[in-house]
Parts: C-alpha cells; structure tokens; sequence
C-alpha cells in the first residue's frame, strides 16, 4: 500500500455469542470451512491488528442480519445459492435488506450485526516486515 493508502475492509465478525454459535455450525456443516485452522475475530482483533500495522481507524461501522447471512453467503451453501435464482426473490431481497437496514438503527441490535466495516488510512510503515498482528498469527 502507498503512504497515505486507504484501506476499506468488510469483516464478518465474532462479537457475539450468536455469531460465534451460527459459525460454528456453518464451519462444521460446510466442506468451504475449516474449523481446526480458522475462526472468526472480534472487532477489537481487527482494530489492534490494523493499528499495530501502521493504520490510523477513521471509520468503524456495524451491519449485517438476516438479509446479510442470506444474500452474501451463497458461497457456503447450494440452498442459499439456489434461493437467490428464484423467480420474485428480488422482491425478498429488497425486503430483507430493509429489514437488516431498520435493525441497524436500532443501538442494542447493531451490537448483535455479522459484519464490522473498518476505513482506515496508512500512517506509518508495519512494525515489521512481515506484518503481522496480534491474534491473527496464533489462530489454529
């Protein structure tokens, strides 16, 4: 990345027990997964990894429900992808993604959202060369 880069990441995130419960059950039941070598991260991972990589945080946003897990993750299901090629389901779309978008508003329910989007901007250079974060390396 160049000196004053930006980067722009959409994370699914493991913030609530919730999510890691609907995780766990999605990487034991999809052959896409690999729950002896990956997990979710938290937020607070993202944002310490990035930060010790020489980024600055400048924006930090919550979304994602019932719209999210059903519309952009039909590389982890055939159902999934079957339901977004059915006749009238962009009707249902646009329903659930005004429904994710009201629930967002909402304080106590954006804490339970799938995702975390990060903007953050290069500042300085990674502490090594390898760029590594806290938590990121020690995942098995």
């Amino acid at each position: 990345m160049t000196p004053q880069g930006q980067l722009v990441l959409l994370e699914p995130c493991d913030d609530n027990v919730l999510i890691r419960w609907f995780r766990r059950l999605v990487y034991r039941w999809s052959p896409h997964f690999d729950q002896d070598q990956e997990r979710g991260l938290t937020t607070e991972e993202i944002v310490a990894t990035l930060t010790h990589n020489g980024f600055r945080i400048t924006e930090r946003q919550r979304s994602g429900f019932i719209g999210y897990a059903l519309l952009l993750n039909t590389d982890s299901s055939s159902l999934l992808r079957t339901l977004n090629t059915l006749p009238g389901f962009r009707f249902v779309a646009r329903l659930l993604i005004a429904l994710d978008a009201f629930w967002e508003r909402i304080p106590i329910l954006r804490r339970l959202t799938f995702n975390v989007f990060v903007k953050a901007e290069s500042v300085s250079p990674p502490t090594d060369s390898r760029a590594q974060g806290p938590g990121l390396n020690e995942i098995r």
